[in-house]
């Protein structure tokens, strides 16, 4: 067995099948050999040595699919439906944390209960003191800015083995529609421009922080990096790479009747509208249902329907052909969903994620937002802050509940109840956000 992963330097992933190929040429030839990696799907017994040999030679550096226990645990599968008397595992391995994560109480179990029927060898081919120094995803202050808005990039600089001062630098690409490109077989990438330089000093298995301040980006896309000015041994984590989108605030259009709360939406939004200081990634209007332009939807990056109240059929229609054009429409319920037999119309159905049912009521404050462990993009931001906010004061005590949702509709957030929050639906090309309940 060889385990391998994704960051395995080259002369070490070749010297663990150098020995395994030595190894397998020391078995006797009608021995039953079985090579699992971390990227083995189905684990089974090569047909003789050479095949054996063979898939150990074809072995690559891949990302880590699978930890040691379970391969380990596999293994041993194997080996308990094996008639030899002697039965052995030999482990490859560069004893890193990552690939040592779960199960090993159930494994030295399982391995001690086959007592002497099964030896086991663990082969270290990794280095005894590793040094290097890692950076991670860098972090933006915002990943669209208007044009003369600076952008902040900061990165986590981890240490292993390594204390001193490190230098390091942030590039942007050069804008080029003919570049990236692959010529004679060899990528061509586009030139860069040093825009930031800084130093950090870092104590041994620790991490310190690199950030940057880059000005006057142009409006378009550009692609980034921060990078150490001198590379180590393992270059691959030796660059952070990040993309910035500079353009116009993206326009928004609110269809609310008066007396809602559209005018909170529109300041979180845009805080500082009118002011000096105004540099905000959006620019909303304001209109009732009867005041919308169909004409003019196409637009706006996205329709807000803000507790809204039921719609004429020709709305919903217009509402629907602009989804099938990539549209983008969030649909806030709240007190004026009703009648619900309103919004159970054709043309309400073709726009919502399922036919509107009832309204939960819960009269205690234990039904809160429960932001799930593998969140939705969108909640990126309140993932990254839960330890910040007290969910608990703010308990939901009405929302309502779609049946007959959708085959195409996804939950984005729950609530504590199990009912959901926020719901995805697709609609032709564009997307529907539904919220079960008001903002406010």
């Amino acid at each position: 067995m060889l385990h391998e992963f994704w960051g395995l330097k080259p002369e070490i992933i070749e010297k663990a099948q150098a020995l395994a190929a030595w190894l397998i040429a020391q078995l006797p030839a009608d021995s039953d050999i079985a090579i699992l990696d971390s990227t083995t799907t189905r684990a089974g017994f090569s047909v003789d040595r050479e095949t054996a040999a063979k898939a150990v030679e074809a072995m690559e550096v891949e990302s880590l699919t699978r930890d040691l226990p379970s391969l380990i645990q596999r293994a041993l599968g194997l080996l308990q439906a094996s008639n030899h008397a002697r039965r052995e595992i030999y482990v490859f391995t560069d004893l890193t944390a990552r690939s040592w994560t779960t199960g090993e109480d159930e494994l030295v179990q399982r391995i001690t209960s086959l007592g002497e029927d099964l030896t086991t060898y663990v082969i270290v081919v990794g280095i005894e003191r590793p040094a290097n120094v890692a950076l991670a995803p860098p972090t933006l202050s915002a990943e669209h800015i208007v044009p003369g808005t600076p952008l902040r990039v900061v990165s986590a600089v981890r240490s292993e083995g390594v204390p001193g001062e490190v230098d390091l630098e942030l590039v942007i690409e050069v804008p080029d529609p003919n570049l990236p490109m692959i010529v004679n077989g060899e990528p061509v990438l586009p030139s860069v421009e040093t825009r930031g330089r800084t130093s950090t000093t870092l104590v041994a298995d620790a991490s310190a922080e690199a950030s940057f301040t880059v000005r006057g980006l142009e409006p378009g896309t550009h692609h980034g990096r921060i990078q150490l000015k001198r590379a180590d041994a393992l270059p691959e984590d030796n660059v952070a790479h990040f993309t910035v989108r500079v353009g116009k605030p993206a326009r928004i259009l609110l269809i609310a009747e008066p007396e809602t709360y559209s005018e909170f939406i529109s300041a979180a939004l845009n805080p500082l509208a009118g002011t000096a200081s105004d540099d905000s990634l959006f620019r909303c209007d304001t209109r009732r249902p009867s005041q919308v332009d169909p004409s003019q939807l196409d637009q706006y990056a996205c329709v807000a329907l803000v507790d809204p109240a039921p719609l004429p059929e020709s709305l919903w229609r217009e509402l629907h052909e602009y989804l099938r054009r990539n549209g983008s429409l969030a649909i806030i319920l709240g007190r004026n969903a009703v009648p619900i037999s309103e919004f159970n119309s054709v043309g309400a159905l073709s726009v919502l994620p399922g036919r509107l049912a009832r309204q939960y009521r819960n009269p205690g404050n234990n039904n809160l937002l429960a932001i799930p462990a593998e969140a939705h993009p969108m909640l990126s931001v309140l993932k990254s802050r839960s330890g910040t906010i007290a969910w608990n004061t703010y308990p939901v005590f009405r929302h309502w509940v779609f049946d007959d949702l959708k085959q195409s509709v996804t939950t984005v957030l729950p609530f504590t109840n199990g009912l959901p929050a926020i719901l995805e639906s697709r609609v032709g090309e564009g997307r529907v956000m539904t919220v079960t309940t008001p903002f406010t």
